[in-house]
């Protein structure tokens, strides 16, 4: 019998490369995500960092032209953290997208990964089906061959 050959194969080839490039689009998602959430972070600390000083100087006494600087800087700190917040839950999107078209190439190629183990097996069976029948055909040709089995060898009954 010719050997197993998938004549999916190419699909299945290209399939496996496009879950491979899911991979890494997610993975480098998941990065950009990850750069997102520390930059948010470093912004709330950097916003609460100057509430604190602007209260400290308030404490004090500061002069009035601090203060409003101390205002402007928070003012100014806020709207960053809030660019952040958004491009955060931007990248958390762009992340979850990338995932939903990860999972959707790995279940392509589990799709024709199953097609192959099913034909592999029909192969399989067709295989030891074709040894069966050749086995079956030679134990034939040695049993007609042997000189017991022909009629004339019989030994008669007395």
């Amino acid at each position: 019998m010719k050997a197993f050959k998938f004549n999916l194969a190419s699909v299945q080839l290209l399939r496996r490369q496009r879950e491979q490039a899911a991979l890494e689009e997610y993975a480098r998602a998941l990065a950009g995500q990850s750069r997102a959430r520390e930059s948010l972070r470093h912004s709330e600390h950097s916003l609460a960092d100057c509430q604190n000083r602007r209260r400290q100087a308030v404490a004090r006494g500061c002069p009035a032209a601090e203060l409003a600087q101390w205002t402007v800087l928070a003012q100014w700190l806020e709207q960053a953290r809030q660019l952040h917040a958004r491009k955060l839950a931007e990248t958390r999107r762009h992340t979850e997208r990338k995932l939903h078209e990860m999972l959707a190439a790995r279940q392509a190629l589990e799709t024709v990964n199953q097609i192959e183990a099913r034909r592999f097996g029909e192969y399989r069976k067709a295989a030891a089906l074709e040894e069966q029948k050749f086995l079956d055909e030679l134990a034939l040709r040695v049993a007609c061959a042997s000189p017991s089995a022909h009629p004339s060898h019989r030994p008669s009954a007395l």
